[in-house]
């Protein structure tokens, strides 16, 4: 089910260190759940190498301790299936 209008910030944070945040990320960019140029906010293990999904883009990462965390832009052309 579609949101009511697609979301503008996203803030990923698993509980668990075995959740698949690219998935999560990618399910939220195919969906249609993004608005164009949306912000994710994204945290994880900082031991952890995420491979990020094309259509998002790196604003900032950085790593405190054991949390590797980031903020992420959703590319302006999100293709919806």
């Amino acid at each position: 089910t579609l949101p009511a209008r697609p979301f503008d910030f996203v803030v990923v944070d698993p509980p668990c260190g075995d959740a698949d945040i690219a998935h999560l990320c990618t399910l939220l960019l195919e969906r249609g759940w993004l608005a164009p140029s949306a912000l994710l906010y994204v945290e994880q293990p900082a031991e952890r190498i995420t491979e990020w999904p094309p259509l998002l883009e790196v604003v900032k990462e950085q790593t405190a301790g054991q949390v590797r965390f980031g903020l992420y832009t959703a590319a302006r052309e999100i293709p919806n299936e």
